[in-house]
């Protein structure tokens, strides 16, 4: 009796490919992660990696492209929802800081100093994806009445720029002062100022919108 093997969708295979990898990038680190470990840990010969990924490289591209990808689609819909310019920042920012659930490993670890430059590939991939979006959700905010800018691409880079540079803490084990209500509270200032609302204006909607649910 022969033993037949059954090929596998080419898309599950990448898949398995693409998970095992970045179970042993969060695991070993990617520098110290070699192809060889990652057919092994999938059983596959490395001809098999090799048809899927041109290299270890191209791996990590793909869990960033799948990651903004998610983030792309889930922003874009919060743009079409009945909502004020005010409740979509607030769920905009909600979505985005949910971005990689399931691989916070992956995550902690691409904003590990070791790291900066596989950081900065994640920001340079991402940002043109989520700006257009979060500009349209400003002019909204302008129309209304709430936010005062005559510039609101540049303030969207603004805000994602200080928003990112206030939420590193929560990444960084070492700082133990800065609690996530700080940081709320930090960024929701910030992007006050940049966009002239009213001071306090995100807080106060956020503490209605909790009243309103009870």
């Amino acid at each position: 009796m022969f033993l037949v093997r059954v090929a596998k969708d080419p898309e599950i295979r990448r898949g398995e490919i693409l998970n095992a990898a970045i179970e042993l990038f969060e695991e070993k680190g990617y520098d110290a992660t070699a192809v060889s470990d990652i057919v092994k840990k999938v059983g596959v010969a490395q001809g098999t990696f090799y048809y899927h990924f041109k290299s270890k490289e191209e791996v990590l591209d793909a869990f960033l492209d799948d990651i903004i990808e998610e983030i792309e689609v889930k922003l874009t819909a919060v743009c079409d929802m009945e909502l004020d310019a005010i409740g979509k920042v607030l769920y905009y920012f909600r979505v985005f800081n949910t971005a990689g659930i399931g691989r916070e490993r992956m995550m902690v670890y691409l904003h590990e100093e070791r790291n900066a430059l596989l950081h900065m590939k994640l920001e340079k991939k991402i940002y043109p994806k989520v700006l257009p979006s979060f500009k349209k959700i400003l002019e909204q905010g302008i129309s209304e009445g709430v936010f005062d800018t005559e510039y609101p691409y540049e303030a969207a880079v603004a805000i994602f720029g200080a928003s990112n540079a206030i939420s590193e803490g929560k990444h960084d084990h070492a700082i133990t002062e800065v609690t996530e209500d700080r940081r709320l509270l930090t960024t929701t200032d910030v992007m006050e100022r940049i966009l002239g609302a009213e001071k306090g204006i995100f807080i106060k909607y956020y503490k209605d919108k909790m009243e309103e649910q009870r």
